[in-house]
Parts: C-alpha cells; structure tokens; sequence
C-alpha cells in the first residue's frame, strides 16, 4: 500500500517542512526576551531546503533521475544540515549556564563546514562508489545530518531546563520535550538509514533494508516524525503570543494603577473585582490593610450594608 503511494508520502513529508519554516519566518518575534527568538530562524531555513529535497525525491520517483536533480538534491540537503547543525548548536549555546557551561564550551568549538568537509574526503578518497553524488548525499547524512539532529534535539531538551517556568506558564513545555525525542529518533530515521550504497554500514543499514524488515519503507515514519515536528514548533511558537499579551498586560495594569482617577471593575452583583492604586488608598485609612477584592463596592467605598 505505502510503496504505490511514495509520491504522496513524500508530498505530505516536503510539505510539513515547508509549512514549518514559513509558519516560523512569519511569526512576529520582535522585542522577545527569549533567546530562542534570534536563532528560529537557522530551523526554518532547515525546514524549507529539506521540504524542497523530499519534493524533489517526489520528482525523482515520478520523472527519474538525472545529474541536474542529483546536484540540486545534493545541494538542498547539506543545506539543510548545516542550518540544522547551526541552530542545535546555538541552543544549546544560548542556554549555556552552570552544568551546561562546559558543554556550550564544546558546542562552540564545532563546526559543520568541518563535517561536510570530512564527509567530502572520505567520499572522494575513501569510498569506492560508482556513483559519487549518491556518496556524497550519504556521507552528509552520517555526518552533517545525523550530529545535526543529535544538537538539535539536545538543544530542546536544554532549552526546556533552561526556561522551564516560563514554558510550564506558557503551555509549551510538552511540545519542547516532544520535539527533543522527534529529533533523536529522526537522526536514526534520516541520519543512520541511509540510501543503499556499497561501502559499509551503508550496504547493511539503508531504506531498502529498513522497509524489508519492517515492511514498510522509512519514507513513511520520516513524513510521521516530520509531521509531529512541525506541529510542535508551531505550538512553541505560541510562547512570543504569551509574552506579548503578558506584556500588555503588564503595561495596561500598570497604566490603570497609575491614572489619578479612582477605577473600579466590578462584577454582576457589585462585588469589587479589581481597583486601582487612587481607589484603593482613598479608603485605606477605615479599612486599614483589609483586601478588597470580591467585597461589595457599597460596603468597601459607602459603608453601607446594601446597594
């Protein structure tokens, strides 16, 4: 059923990609106090160059392959990887205090233009393959992919220790944690089963081992996982629409607090909901520090037993 539906799945799997780094792009994170705002970026850039790979395995399946589309693949995925590898690293980075300062200290020091490098070598003067782009597109996926989803689903992980009050107040703190094993199990999905090649663990651990054994073929648990990651990056985002309306509140509090003027809210039945500073002073002196919360507002400002 799955292998005569590949072209759906990898439509559906390109697609969740590229919803996520345009869902990202557009979310207004102007003026956030979290640190997680300056780097979204690096993961919606991932998003979308590996949403336009799995288009163009899409395209492969449909009108076959040439040197064009291997280069252009080629070309999407070691880009994604290094956005990828870029924002785990900076995750990680960012929330670099007390037990996590020596492993930001080694983060810092890694670099993914020196995994693709290596992988580059080894696929050069290394590996006798007959088919070098294809080569190319597997040692990426040992190197760059699979460290790539390793720091970024370390870096959720440290970002929800780092922030946890703040996500727990939020809501968020479940999809952060989601996203840390999504990414986990993704680089053994997408970073260790590989396409088939001839040279070792490539010949023994690929896709078409993965779907004889399984029985089904990896494609469809990638589209599962992306699709499970792109919901949960668009619940984090979630976390600027709180601040932002927790700072207007904040500041329409403080605003009301500090209007001359008495303001009162009150409820249905005349109960005190909320006052201002001038309200609440102007009858501290007969009822001293009593709260007047919930108290009748004839009662509170009148002295009086009824409306």
């Amino acid at each position: 059923m799955f292998q005569n539906n590949l072209d759906i799945i990898y439509f559906i799997y390109g697609a969740s990609y590229v919803i996520m780094g345009i869902v990202v792009l557009r979310q207004p994170k102007e003026g956030s106090t979290f640190k997680l705002a300056g780097i979204l970026w690096l993961l919606a850039g991932f998003g979308l160059f590996h949403g336009m790979n799995e288009w163009l395995n899409m395209w492969v399946l449909l009108k076959g392959r040439n040197t064009t589309i291997d280069l252009l693949q080629w070309g999407c995925l070691t880009t994604s990887y290094a956005f990828l590898f870029e924002f785990g690293k900076k995750t990680i980075s960012v929330t670099g205090q007390g037990a996590l300062s020596s492993r930001k200290k080694f983060v810092t020091c890694l670099q993914w233009w020196v995994f693709l490098g290596a992988g580059t070598i080894v696929s050069l003067f290394g590996i006798p393959s007959h088919e070098l782009l294809k080569a190319f597109r597997i040692t990426a996926r040992y190197t760059l992919g699979f460290t790539g989803y390793v720091l970024t689903a370390y870096g959720f992980i440290s970002y929800y220790i780092y922030e946890k009050d703040m996500l727990t107040r939020s809501n968020v703190q479940i999809s952060f944690l989601l996203l840390g094993v999504a990414f986990l199990l993704y680089s053994v999905l997408t970073g260790l089963v590989v396409p088939e090649g001839d040279f070792f663990p490539a010949n023994w651990l690929n896709e078409s081992s993965f779907s004889d054994t399984t029985g089904i073929p990896v494609s469809v648990f990638r589209a599962g996982v992306a699709v499970i990651v792109t919901i949960a990056v668009t619940d984090i985002l979630n976390i600027f629409n709180w601040e932002a309306k927790n700072s207007l509140s904040t500041l329409h509090t403080a605003l009301l607090r500090a209007i001359p003027d008495k303001i009162i809210l009150l409820s249905s039945d005349l109960k005190i909901v909320w006052a201002n500073t001038t309200a609440i002073e102007s009858v501290s002196d007969r009822l001293g520090n009593t709260d007047i919360g919930k108290q009748y507002c004839y009662h509170s400002f009148f002295d009086r037993t009824s409306p």
